[in-house]
């Protein structure tokens, strides 16, 4: 019986699947260069150094083995690897490095990227010899303001939601071993009302056949072969991908002697009379704000479990999706979505200040983000922009309300069959979808906010000054509203060194009595479609996760949290 998909989870990109890889995470030479002096010194032809590192964890972190807070923006890293067979074309894959990545092998300079949250691919193919082979790496980073940061610090200390930096490799490096020409990537695009499914792939090598065979439950349903990149497949007749139903279907690519296992499923969304729909179905989205942070590994998870274990939590809380927060996660996440059928929000980290710098940064990193992470049909909203981080003049300045319409109208070129949510919170331009962030913790002062957001186009935030809904030369065209940040109830008496949203709860009934108010607000409103609760887990000062950052759930049991989104007051 043909089966594609291991739930071993040990691939680091499980939706685009060869079985000829090796994971280069363990122990690693490691070495600080405070002073930046390692390239002119030719530390990339060897270093000494004391220091061993566990990859692919930030050196900030005890899961690193290092766990130094002292800050160094330049940082090398040393390992060999073997090579059995040169007649084959190695790929070095790195799935998060921060900020700047630079490698050597074998004392030659391979080349360089920039960016923290996008695939970084080296061919190191022609620098290889038979054996034993030098890898080298040096990573830059920074507190520059002008490149994108997620939740990482800009100041010295952290503060309010805003965290200790990743400085270096903090993601999966593996070596993929491929055929000398090979399919490089496939854009696939699912249509659920014409029972199709359109291809579009980027070859190494000349054109030749590419044979496409289509399995459901393991059983072939399609085989075909084209003489074209982009081409489309028809299906006499499909099963859909729904909420917590998901129904995939396995692919496999073959071009030459090259063979890449994928996956996709059928699925559509629009919007109608203010609602959003999947499949034709009213879709009411009850998602958790999720910033996939992890105790001693900070953002890297300690396993590929751990991924899955924050995505059964959210079920079991009565979640059906999660906005992932300021985080491109690691890719196994959005496959597991995939397989629970579980809704997600992808997200750009943001960058904070206004720039000819940071729009590039911004632009260039958001366009590989989403041509990435185009394949993965629980992703059904992509969000360039939170609560007009970085762009904090848009409603005095154009040229910020521009930048934020042309993420708009950029996604759309790449992606139109998902929705766009142009700012996060408030302040928006082009954008599918209304969102809006409240976090008042007194449930009637929530539900006159609320109303006047709806009804009067001004959000009143926690800050001391009021947010339009709409900036200037943009109103309200019948999108869809959603709460897309409430609650940060802190259930636990906040220290001086904590942060959370209003005045701490002391105890279960307490906690229970407030969310449960708050929720009932959103869930009685007929103008709101959804809401988006904050959040999963604590993260480092910031104590009003559902969790706490070790996953110790902080109510006697989960079923406590469902009922109250079940619950129709």
């Amino acid at each position: 019986m043909f089966k594609t998909r291991s739930y071993d989870l040990k691939h680091p990109n499980p939706i685009f699947y060869r079985s000829t890889y090796e994971i280069l995470n363990g122990l690693w030479d490691f070495c600080f260069d405070y002073k930046n002096i390692g390239e002119k010194k030719e530390y990339f032809k060897g270093f000494n150094s004391d220091l061993k590192i566990n990859v692919p964890f930030s050196y900030l972190t005890e899961a690193s083995l290092i766990n130094i807070t002292k800050r160094c923006d330049n940082v090398w890293y040393k390992r060999t690897i073997n090579i059995d067979d040169i007649t084959k074309t190695y790929l070095l894959h790195l799935e998060g490095s921060d900020y700047k990545t630079k490698v050597w092998v074998n004392n030659q300079f391979i080349g360089e990227d920039s960016g923290a949250y996008h695939r970084i691919t080296f061919d190191i193919t022609n620098y290889l010899i038979l054996g034993e082979n030098k890898l080298i790496i040096k990573c830059e980073d920074s507190m520059s303001v002008n490149i994108p940061r997620g939740k990482q610090r800009f100041l010295k200390k952290n503060f309010m939601c805003w965290y200790e930096e990743t400085t270096g490799i903090y993601k999966d490096v593996w070596l993929e071993k491929v055929e000398r020409d090979y399919i490089e990537s496939v854009k696939i695009t699912p249509s659920r009302l014409n029972k199709t499914i359109d291809f579009s792939l980027t070859l190494k090598g000349d054109l030749s056949p590419i044979g496409v065979n289509i399995y459901f439950k393991d059983e072939p349903i399609s085989s075909n072969t084209f003489d074209s990149l982009d081409f489309t497949v028809k299906l006499d007749s499909i099963e859909e991908w729904n909420v917590l139903d998901p129904k995939l279907y396995d692919i496999e690519l073959t071009y030459k002697n090259d063979k890449a296992l994928t996956y996709c499923a059928f699925r559509d969304l629009s919007i109608k009379d203010k609602r959003i729909y999947l499949n034709d179905k009213e879709l009411y989205q009850k998602l958790v704000l999720d910033q996939g942070y992890f105790d001693k590994g900070d953002l890297t998870p300690l396993s590929p479990l751990d991924l899955e274990k924050d995505i059964i939590n959210s079920i079991s809380l009565g979640f059906n999706g999660a906005r992932k927060h300021q985080k491109r996660e690691d890719d196994r996440y959005y496959y597991l979505a995939d397989i629970y059928g579980f809704i997600l929000w992808a997200e750009m980290p943001s960058a904070y200040r206004s720039s000819k710098k940071s729009r590039e940064n911004i632009y260039r990193e958001y366009t590989l983000l989403v041509n990435e992470l185009y394949n993965h049909p629980s992703i059904i909203l992509w969000t360039p922009i939170n609560e007009s981080w970085g762009v904090y003049l848009l409603r005095f300045r154009k040229i910020e309300r521009d930048f934020i319409s042309s993420l708009y109208d950029l996604t759309k070129t790449i992606d139109n069959t998902r929705f766009i949510l142009t700012n996060d919170g408030w302040e928006h331009t082009k954008s599918d979808i209304l969102t809006i962030h409240l976090y008042d913790q007194d449930s009637n002062k929530f539900n006159d906010k609320i109303n006047y957001a709806i009804n009067k186009g001004v959000v009143k935030s926690m800050l001391p000054y009021k947010y339009y809904t709409f900036v200037k030369g943009y109103e309200y065209n019948d999108q869809p509203i959603i709460i897309s940040e409430f609650g940060g109830t802190s259930f636990i008496s906040l220290e001086s060194k904590d942060w959370g949203y209003g005045k701490a709860v002391n105890t279960e009934n307490e906690y229970l009595d407030r969310l449960s108010k708050l929720f009932a607000i959103i869930k009685n409103n007929k103008n709101i479609c959804g809401y988006c609760f904050t959040q999963l887990t604590d993260v480092k000062q910031e104590i009003n996760g559902l969790y706490t950052l070790e996953r110790k759930l902080k109510v006697s049991s989960s079923e406590l949290i469902k009922k109250i989104q079940e619950k129709e007051d």
